[in-house]
This record gives C-alpha cells, sequence and structure tokens, in this order.
C-alpha cells in the first residue's frame, strides 16, 4: 500500500508540475500605454504585484522625454497573474501631466482620460489640479519624490486577462487523467505496477542504446570519407585562423550593440540608478565612499569607468551600461586571444 501512495504522489506531483508548466498559456499579453508630458527628462516605472506588495523585481523602466509635446510610454507586461498595477511617473520633477491611461489584452481593453483618471486610481505624494472639462490630469508633486498611482481595482476588473475556456478544458483534461490514473493506480496489484514501470524503463534504455549504436556507426563511416576529413583539415585551420576570431568578434560586437540599443539603454532597474548617481557624483569630483551607496561592501567599478564617457557627453543612462557590458566581455576576449 505504501509503494502504491508513493506512486501515487509522484504521479499526481507530475500533473501539478504540467499544469504549472503550461500556465503561461492561460493568460492573454497585456499592454499598459500613458501619454505623459513633465519639464524634465524621466523615468517611469510600472509595478506589477500578485498577491505580495510592490517591489523592484516586479517592475519595468521606460524613459521619456517631453519636450513640449505628449511623449507615449508603453509597458508589455509578462503572461501571469498580475493582480494590481502601480505607476510612478517619475522620481526628480515638481509636476507630472497625464493625458491618457490605456491597458489593453488582447480580449478588450480600457482607457482613461483626463479627470478620468482620478476616478480609477488612488494618488500617493500628489496633489491633483484638474477640472472634469480639461483634457489632461496634472500632479504635483510633494517635497517627497516618490509620486505613485495605484490602481484601486485588481487589474482582471478591468480587462480581460485569463482565457477562461482554454484554463477549464486544460483542467478537466488533467483532472481525468489524474483520476484515471489513480483507478488504475489502486485497482492493479503491486507487482504489476512494478513490472509494468520496470518494462516501460527497459524499453526506453533499449530504445535509447540502439539509437546510440546507430549514431556511432553513421559517424564512423562519414568521418572515413576523404571529402570529410578534407572539410574537418579546412574547419580546423579557419578555426585556429585570425579569420575566424574576427568574424566571431564582430557577430559578438553587432550582438551587443543591438541588446544595448533595444533593451540596455531603454530598462533600467534601482541599483543601477544609484551607480548613474554614483557616476555623476564621481565625473563631478564628489567621492562619499569608496563602496556602492548604503552599503560596506561592492565597489562603484562601473561609476569610476564611466567617468571619461560622461565627461564626452554620453548620458548617462547610455555610458554605464556601454561599460557593464565591455567589462562582462572581456574575461572572454582574454580567454579566445590567450
Amino acid at each position: 500500500m505504501l509503494k502504491k501512495l508513493g506512486i501515487a504522489g509522484v504521479f499526481s506531483v507530475a500533473i501539478l508540475l504540467i499544469l504549472a508548466a503550461f500556465s503561461g498559456h492561460f493568460f492573454y499579453p497585456v499592454e499598459v500605454k500613458l501619454e505623459i508630458r513633465t519639464s524634465n527628462p524621466e523615468n517611469c516605472q510600472l509595478f506589477y504585484t500578485d498577491y505580495r506588495r510592490f517591489n523592484g523585481g516586479q517592475s519595468f523602466f521606460s524613459p521619456y522625454q517631453s519636450e513640449g509635446g505628449f511623449s507615449t510610454v508603453c509597458f508589455r507586461l509578462p503572461k501571469r497573474y498580475i493582480k494590481n498595477l502601480r505607476i510612478d511617473p517619475g522620481f526628480h520633477s515638481e509636476f507630472y501631466e497625464i493625458r491618457k491611461i490605456e491597458i489593453r489584452s488582447a480580449k478588450d481593453s480600457i482607457c482613461w482620460l483626463g479627470a478620468e483618471i482620478l476616478k480609477n486610481f488612488v494618488t500617493v505624494n500628489i496633489q491633483a489640479n484638474i477640472q472634469d472639462s480639461d483634457p489632461y490630469l496634472r500632479l504635483n508633486s510633494n517635497p517627497t519624490p516618490d509620486v505613485q498611482l495605484i490602481l484601486m481595482k485588481p487589474l482582471s476588473a478591468y480587462v480581460t486577462t485569463i482565457d477562461k475556456p482554454l484554463v477549464v478544458g486544460a483542467v478537466i483534461l488533467l483532472i481525468t487523467i489524474w483520476i484515471a490514473g489513480l483507478i488504475l493506480i489502486f485497482s492493479s496489484k503491486s507487482k504489476h505496477i512494478t513490472y509494468l514501470l520496470k518494462n516501460i524503463f527497459e524499453s526506453a534504455k533499449r530504445r535509447f542504446l540502439n539509437l546510440h549504436a546507430i549514431a556511432r556507426s553513421t559517424e564512423n563511416n562519414i568521418s572515413q570519407s576523404p571529402a570529410i576529413r578534407r572539410l574537418k583539415k579546412l574547419t580546423k585551420a579557419f578555426l585556429e585562423s585570425w579569420l575566424s576570431f574576427t568574424i566571431f568578434f564582430v557577430m559578438m560586437i553587432f550582438d551587443r550593440i543591438m541588446t544595448l540599443q533595444y533593451f540596455g539603454f531603454v530598462y533600467t532597474d534601482i541599483d543601477q540608478t544609484v551607480i548613474w548617481n554614483g557616476a555623476m557624483d564621481y565625473s563631478n569630483g564628489v567621492f562619499r565612499e569608496p563602496f556602492f551607496y548604503g552599503q560596506n561592501y561592492n565597489f562603484m567599478l562601473e561609476s569610476l569607468l564611466a567617468v571619461p564617457l560622461l565627461w564626452m557627453n554620453i548620458p548617462v543612462y547610455m555610458a554605464l551600461p556601454v561599460v557593464t557590458t565591455t567589462l562582462s566581455l572581456i574575461p572572454f576576449i582574454a580567454l579566445a586571444v590567450f
């Protein structure tokens, strides 16, 4: 009986793991879009949460620069259960003007304009000045720069986030398989179950050994061909030459440039902004402490190396990712050369 309970437990865990592995397909992609304006270049941060509190690990950054007109800031949320949202429009400005907030899923969407935003968001550290007829919402930040807009209701109250027919179908299918499996386990004798599992294991082992033998035989036959031998020689000579190093080096640099262009220069996190602050201080000759601000460990080497780039008027949100990427590539280049 204990053996059956153990097998049933393993089978149940396998069913749950299958359900968890495919859970991402149960959710629709959700996009949050803002039209926002302020007087200074800013970073808008969107927090999303499930059952926990808001934290920086579940957030996205997007820089924007108004220059007179409204900027469109767009966030794409991960395909998972999301209970609530929080929007931090910026960190340094005295005011923010928001014309529109739109939340869109693959199924439907909702949009708030001007005064409608205050009816659906809780404001923190903000003084709102608006009339019902105004085309945009003006937010004046308090002395505390932590400006927040928190969605009043759960996200699912506004847009459809879960593909319910797919969830119901998948759950019914897995429950049916689970019940059928339990019936089979507990209605069979223990020796029959052991015999069945042993046969499955032995059959898989034989198939694997046969495939391995066929692959080795095919490899030996091919490797004895003169054309293959010559190809191996040419390949070895190419891989040992500086030409191959140059080609792969150029491909690597191109890959890093694309990564910086579409990710490194677009998104950031709280730790990176602290390093930005350190780089700005170092570039002005201000050295507050040798460690990461607020800690007694970890040096801000990237901030120090980014100083020459800041002196060349390269923006800090570009200088630091370039330095970090370069530092991460140096060990691989050194191993390839030496």
